[in-house]
């Protein structure tokens, strides 16, 4: 209830509503698809090999063959993994789909249970068009993902309930933040499937890391039941170095901020203008909903998204002693992996073995605890 006032007041904020030129008519495809599903094992294969970031992965289990094929994991094959720097700036980048698999794969690959294999492969379906630019729609803020806020709600409308409920599971049996699944999720900066996938995918689409080096990596990289941990400390000093320098120019820059901020505006333009609703932000994906914002002739939206693909020309970073128009306190996502090397008991954080990598994760820190913002260029 909460969600749909925000989005009422964010329709009342935005202006007088004017008859729309062009608008989203129908239910996005992947709700209403969802709604009709009628799949039964009948239809599906009883086997079938899936593509994922760590290698070709064999699936027999049916619960996982029509999870596969359902719309709500279809979808996300159109949600990009970074969202705006892939549509404004044309950054490297990959799938919500692609990285769900190889987030399924990595719990897999480590022996993991089914339903936490599950909950793996389902852990960021909701996630709406743009992915983290919703935590900005909706005023969640940066320290707290909306999609997490909205995961029961949307498994629901997706008509994950009865799905599941075929095979003897539950919409909470699956929560990624079951304690039990401490392999899928762990708090910042521990290790989890989570993290460990989307900073390694990022290493390679940036060309950081080669996929020998990431094969090296892997071979060091340990689940003991409880924790991640490294049996050679070099890759765990890798991983931690791809996180903290992707935090620094990459997922905390200034242009993210930017961007954040001209398509939030025309998204709400949008909604004010009846042009897209909802169902469009949660159910839809991003090709759809940046065509239609992207050929829309209303003047507001399209100098928003005029600034979003000529950023450069609209904006400057500046600090907090002089003039600002906006600013955020980024998320940190570093990870202080955990490090056990031959011939000892217990594993310890790679910070208390590396005095220089203790003294980059702080400066690191520090760079972001001081915020970023930004000021506007006039035309």
């Amino acid at each position: 209830m909460k969600r749909f006032l925000l989005l009422f007041l964010i329709v009342l904020s935005c202006g007088t509503i004017i008859t729309p030129q062009l608008k989203l008519k129908h239910s996005p495809p992947a709700l209403t698809a969802a709604q009709n599903y009628t799949h039964t094992k009948a239809d599906l294969p009883t086997e079938m090999n899936v593509e994922t970031f760590f290698g070709p992965i064999h699936i027999t289990e049916p619960l996982l063959i029509e999870l596969l094929h359902h719309p709500v994991l279809t979808r996300t094959r159109d949600i990009d993994q970074h969202g705006p720097p892939t549509y404004f700036a044309q950054q490297p980048t990959f799938s919500r789909y692609e990285h769900s698999l190889g987030v399924f794969a990595l719990l897999r690959m480590h022996k993991r249970p089914l339903v936490e294999q599950v909950a793996g492969l389902l852990h960021d379906v909701s996630h709406t068009v743009f992915s983290h630019v919703a935590d900005h729609l909706f005023k969640t803020g940066n320290q707290i993902n909306y999609q997490d806020t909205i995961h029961h709600w949307y498994l629901e409308k997706m008509g994950l309930a009865s799905l599941l409920a075929r095979y003897h599971l539950s919409i909470e049996d699956i929560d990624p933040d079951q304690p039990e699944f401490c392999a899928l999720e762990q708090k910042s900066p521990k290790l989890c499937a989570d993290r460990i996938q989307y900073i390694l995918h990022t290493g390679i689409v940036f060309n950081k890391i080669t996929h020998g080096e990431l094969n090296v990596l892997l071979e060091t990289l340990h689940f003991d039941g409880s924790h991640w941990y490294f049996s050679d400390q070099k890759q765990a000093r890798i991983l931690a170095d791809l996180a903290l320098h992707f935090t620094e120019h990459f997922w905390a820059t200034a242009d993210n901020l930017a961007w954040r901020h001209w398509l939030c505006s025309a998204l709400k333009q949008a909604i004010a203008r009846n042009l897209i609703t909802s169902d469009d932000i949660h159910f839809g994906t991003d090709s759809a909903v940046l065509t239609l914002l992207n050929t829309s002739h209303d003047p507001y939206i399209k100098e928003m998204m005029h600034k979003c693909y000529h950023y450069p020309q609209h904006y400057v970073r500046t600090d907090p002693s002089q003039s600002y128009d906006l600013s955020e306190h980024p998320k940190l996502r570093a990870v202080d992996p955990l490090v056990l090397l031959d011939n000892e008991v217990t594993p310890t954080p790679l910070s208390q073995r590396d005095s220089e990598y203790k003294n980059k994760l702080e400066e690191t820190r520090h760079i972001i605890s001081h915020g970023t913002y930004v000021q506007w260029i006039e035309s």
